[in-house]
């Protein structure tokens, strides 16, 4: 029976010591930086399409640090690199970007452009940073040439090949369309700044208790009812005492509303804002002659435009304008005093100046999207209230947050 004999130790260590030598051995790669190598390519590719350039580029030279010492295969390292000058490139260090363009190159002569990045500008940079490492790569130099070898015999030449087809260079990938929230939904307030006239006798009603003053001033007492309540109240105020202003810019309603909007495109929000007025009128006559709207309600349609490129598809800052109009209250008071022919004293009103139900409104300012899904905006909006009591011009400030679904 014959025995079977064992492999000689000499021989085991030599194939050992062979595949330990063989250049780019898959022995020297570190399974775990590979993973994270590949995983950083991934996530940076989501980054990219968010627009986040600079937490990617961190993201693949944390990888390129874990791939040291060749941790990695050369192919992973030259796609690092690859992406990484893609990310270089779009926040504007072309300097960077071509040197981590050629530094890939020469780990991989043969490495494309990954389909996501490949746009004409990048493309670009890449070409040039494959044509230059071509050109630095150095080549054979021809053998001497030997006096006792004689010269290889002279190849025929060989016919032209016909002419190939024309083929057409594939089709660039179209530009990925921005990604954005398109339902927005938030709160919002805004402050009244309105201009009151001067003038005198200002509580002063006629017979058919209209105001018998040039600007339809009424007047309410603090706790709110009209004055003068009755004929014999307004027959018994004094000429000349009746309640003055010397005018002058004062706060009028103040607004809480809810807004909705809707993003037909990366920079146009159409939507609605509804909300109770805070401060209005509270008497009863000026709603009666037709010059107040007698309801707390606002509400409203707007149009918003944001300027700059895709702004709701980008963190920051981003200026804005709007136009829109709808049903509301627009009112004012100030304070004054009025003297009865048959009461002692003064008696303490407020003096308003009212006007509804329509309006329209314009502004502008600026939004700041903390996030794709969560805004800031604040504006300086400018309302004209028509036409109960004619044209009535306000202004003032405008802050909401919204929320993107």
């Amino acid at each position: 029976m014959r025995r079977l004999r064992c492999p000689r130790p000499l021989s085991i260590a030599g194939v050992l010591t062979g595949l330990l030598l063989l250049p780019g051995s898959s022995l020297a790669v570190n399974p775990r930086a590979e993973a994270t190598a590949q995983a950083a390519l991934k996530k940076s590719a989501a980054d990219y399409r968010a627009k986040r350039y600079a937490v990617a580029g961190a993201r693949l030279k944390k990888a390129l640090q874990g791939c040291q010492g060749d941790r990695c295969a050369p192919e992973t390292r030259a796609a690092l690199l690859r992406d990484l000058g893609t990310m270089q490139f779009r926040q504007g260090d072309t300097a960077s970007a071509s040197s981590s363009f050629a530094d890939a190159v020469a780990l991989a002569p043969d490495l494309a452009l990954a389909p996501g990045y490949d746009r004409p500008d990048v493309h670009a940079a890449w070409d040039e940073a494959k044509v230059r490492a071509a050109a630095d790569r150095p080549t054979e130099s021809p053998a001497p040439k030997s006096a006792d070898v004689a010269p290889p015999p002279v190849a025929e030449p060989t016919p032209n090949p016909p002419p190939t087809e024309h083929v057409e260079a594939p089709a660039e990938p179209p530009a990925e369309a921005p990604r954005y929230v398109h339902l927005w939904i938030g709160v919002a307030g805004t402050v009244d700044i309105i201009a009151l006239p001067s003038g005198s006798d200002l509580c002063k009603l006629t017979p058919q208790r209209t105001p018998a003053n040039a600007f339809n001033a009424y007047c309410t007492s603090p706790g709110g009812s009209d004055f003068p309540a009755t004929s014999v109240q307004n027959e018994a105020l004094v000429q000349g005492q009746s309640a003055s202003t010397t005018g002058g810019l004062q706060i009028g309603d103040i607004r809480a509303m809810l807004a909705v909007d809707y993003a037909f495109s990366p920079a146009l929000l159409v939507g609605a804002r509804v909300g109770y007025v805070l401060n209005a009128y509270p008497g009863s006559l000026a709603v009666q002659n037709g010059h107040a709207y007698g309801r707390y309600w606002h509400s409203e349609v707007r149009g918003t435009y944001l300027l700059g490129q895709a702004p709701l598809a980008r963190i920051g800052f981003a200026p804005l304008i709007f136009i829109g109009g709808g049903m509301a209250e627009f009112d004012g008071h100030v304070t004054g005093q009025a003297t009865l022919s048959n009461v002692v004293g003064q008696h303490r009103v407020n003096i308003w100046i009212t006007d509804a139900p329509w309006f329209v409104t314009a502004g502008g300012g600026f939004r700041y999207q903390f996030s794709l899904r969560t805004a800031l905006t604040a504006a300086v909006r400018a309302n004209a209230s028509f036409p109960g009591n004619g044209l009535l011009p306000t202004f003032g400030p405008e802050i909401g947050f919204q929320y993107g679904f």
